[in-house]
């Protein structure tokens, strides 16, 4: 009785490994959305575009065992995986700029994303991507700032107010800087600490080092005036015609009147 049972469990077992295997072995097709951006720094001299918008949205279809594609599909439900891949220039830029095609079905195959899924990609649209590289230069741009709304403001202190960015030969604008709120009632107290940037294309940036900026603050200080003298403003067509007569001088002598503005503002007018 205990050999049979044994037979019995050694043919469960045999069974399971079979189906574990066929399982594996046979193999699902998936077409499924994908995209390519491309790895750039925002200190990087080199600035890697293709013949589209980054990220180049793209239609694969991959192929693998079928636990592999049912792994795929679990991943991109939960959120875990939006087979999002980077491309990045291995090799060193000998000339200014370069263009060149790239196989898509080649390169993604070379990922180390589709190697880990246990996949292949089978067909990409497109085939073929244009890839441009090109050398970027450092310049010293000035800086502007803006806040959260993109309008333009003037710091009452900026160190250093320019920056030395990597931009396009014959680039020309500023860098700026971009204030939250919060960082704009801040910088009015204070110092606030941010790196300036150039945008080169969408979503690609090139940053330089940190600038402190100081905005004015809004906070009202108060003065009081009171006139060690006074005088009017008579028109010379009405001399030697009309006089003059201030009645109430001593009253404005011991008058005063009482000024609001920011400290900064005040400070000036002492």
């Amino acid at each position: 009785m205990h050999t049979i049972a044994k037979k019995y469990f050694l043919v469960i077992f045999v069974t399971l490994l079979v189906w574990v295997w066929a399982n594996n072995a046979m193999e699902e097709a998936l077409e499924i959305s994908a995209a390519i951006t491309t790895a750039q720094t925002g200190d990087s001299e080199i600035f890697t575009t293709f013949d589209g918008p980054v990220p180049l949205n793209l239609t694969i279809k991959v192929k693998g065992p079928s636990s592999k594609i049912a792994n795929l599909e679990t991943l991109m439900a939960a959120g875990q995986e939006n087979l999002e891949f980077v491309y990045s220039r291995q090799s060193e830029l000998e000339d200014e700029s370069e263009t060149y095609p790239l196989d898509t079905v080649k390169w993604l195959n070379q990922t180390v994303k589709i190697k880990s899924l246990g996949l292949s990609v089978e067909t990409a649209k497109p085939e073929m991507i244009q890839v441009t590289v090109e050398k970027l230069v450092k310049k010293e741009l000035a800086i502007e700032c803006f806040d959260e709304d993109g309008i333009m403001m003037i710091p009452d202190s900026l160190n250093p107010p320019t920056v030395n960015v990597f931009i396009k030969e014959g680039w020309v604008g500023t860098a700026r800087i971009d204030l939250s709120a919060m960082e704009v009632e801040k910088a009015q107290k204070d110092y606030v600490t941010k790196k300036p940037y150039v945008q080169l294309n969408s979503g690609d940036f090139r940053y330089g080092d940190l600038v402190t900026v100081k905005l004015p603050s809004t906070e009202l200080d108060t003065v009081t005036y009171q006139p060690r003298n006074i005088l009017f403003a008579f028109s010379e067509n009405l001399q030697g015609k009309y006089r003059v007569e201030l009645v109430n001088e001593s009253d404005l002598a011991g008058s005063s009147t009482l000024f609001k503005g920011s400290p900064e503002a005040i400070e000036a007018y002492k």
